[in-house]
């Protein structure tokens, strides 16, 4: 496939209109809630409150699983590994308690909104409708206090939520205050949509599986809110009493780490619903889908206005260390090929261990028991695997090679 770089015809600032400006103003003081209630009640949408509409559903979702995961007391900083622990909620002192089927409630809210979300983003119609918003000033509450009137004592900035997400090996951390200001349009509104899909797979695959077992045991290690088994000694660094239990016994100071053994051995899960799995699958079909459809409207842009997502000829001024070229844009066009035939089980996923590969349509279709040690050493793989042309370690080189040595990176920030 060729790619012609799209020449720059314009390069003027279009301003946002009253919708946006109202989104921009609420969000910026912390009430994302009363904005989107605000661009709901109106009945007769034009494209730019349609999109103001969506991103503010957006953000609003996210502020809401943070909202949820903060009243439990997730302890996002020693829980650095799991992708929805990379969130930077702040510790709470007062955490509710928690248990299994109040986590997944909170998980499956977090899905509701970003359908909802992802149909109004998707709505928005012409080329030229742009919001701007300045993502060291969006601010996402992360407590709802009737006490406090300053946002800012009980909110984090969507910069602190995307540098958060974004650390362990992707994209470089978004620049410091005081600005950061994006000028968003449609093809950054199919660019969100996208992401609601990855995230809405990564949550349906976790809501697929029965993993209460593994809550039970070590949730304690993720949430203040959550009790150790009883009789189970644990080490906490803010308890004194843990201190003085290691001083006794230093083997004692071990039992995070055998925790974090319990939890990995732990995910052993009984086979997936398959409603939900095929449904996951079917999240990062509609990502591949949506990835090609974003890309035609990002090659189509002829202005040149403080881009999110910038074409080869645009500058990228959201990310600056990570340049879009055109053999990028064809690259990725490649990469999403790829994708594609895994999920529809026309290329198989490579394992060192076998010399077939692993029909992943199959195991999103076909479920069988999760073991996630098993799927490491291959034991777990062998039900799906069958010979085919496979996607292994040299594959994943090649596309890292394609993008710089910074795949990952690029696959984060591009999507």
């Amino acid at each position: 496939m060729t790619v012609a770089i799209v020449a720059v015809t314009a390069a003027t600032i279009v301003n946002a209109g009253p919708h946006a400006e109202s989104l921009r103003r609420l969000a910026e003081q912390g009430q994302l809630r009363e904005a989107v209630t605000t661009l709901a009640r109106d009945a007769n949408r034009d494209d730019e409150a349609q999109m103001a509409l969506g991103f503010g559903q957006f953000a609003l979702a996210v502020e809401t699983l943070v909202q949820g995961l903060h009243r439990f007391g997730m302890k996002a900083p020693h829980n650095a590994f799991l992708p929805i622990m990379r969130l930077p909620v702040p510790a709470n002192a007062r955490a509710e308690a928690v248990d299994y089927d109040k986590l997944r409630a909170v998980y499956q809210v977090f899905l509701n909104d970003l359908a909802v979300a992802r149909t109004t983003l998707l709505a928005v119609k012409q080329t030229d409708t742009k919001i701007v918003l300045d993502l060291n000033a969006v601010r996402l509450r992360y407590a709802s206090d009737a006490a406090v009137t300053d946002p800012r004592l009980t909110s984090l900035t969507l910069n602190d939520v995307l540098g958060g997400m974004a650390r362990r090996g992707t994209a470089a951390n978004p620049p410091t205050p005081p600005g950061w200001e994006i000028a968003f349009d449609k093809s950054d509104a199919i660019w969100l949509a996208g992401y609601s899909h990855i995230l809405s797979g990564l949550f349906e695959f976790v809501l697929a599986h029965d993993w209460r077992m593994t809550f039970d045991a070590t949730a304690h290690l993720f949430f203040t809110g959550a009790k150790a088994p009883a009789g189970l000694q644990t080490f906490d660094f803010s308890d004194p009493a843990s201190f003085e239990r290691a001083r006794r016994n230093p083997a004692a100071g071990y039992s995070g780490m055998l925790d974090q053994v319990a939890f990995l051995h732990l995910i052993h899960w009984p086979a997936g619903d398959k409603a939900r799995m095929s449904r996951a699958r079917g999240h990062l079909k509609s990502a591949v889908a949506n990835s090609r459809v974003m890309w035609a409207s990002v090659l189509a842009e002829t202005d040149d206005d403080r881009e999110w997502l910038p074409s080869p000829a645009q500058k990228n001024r959201a990310v600056p260390g990570m340049p879009i070229t055109e053999e990028m844009v064809v690259s990725w066009s490649l990469v999403l090929d790829d994708f594609d035939a895994l999920l529809d089980g026309r290329k198989l996923l490579g394992h060192w261990r076998f010399d077939k590969g692993i029909d992943m349509k199959a195991f999103f279709e076909d479920p069988k028991p999760f073991d996630l040690v098993l799927w490491i050493t291959g034991h777990g793989a062998m039900p799906f695997l069958r010979d085919g042309p496979t996607l292994d370690g040299g594959t994943l080189t090649q596309w890292n090679r394609m993008f710089g040595n910074n795949f990952l990176g690029y696959a984060f920030f591009v999507n």
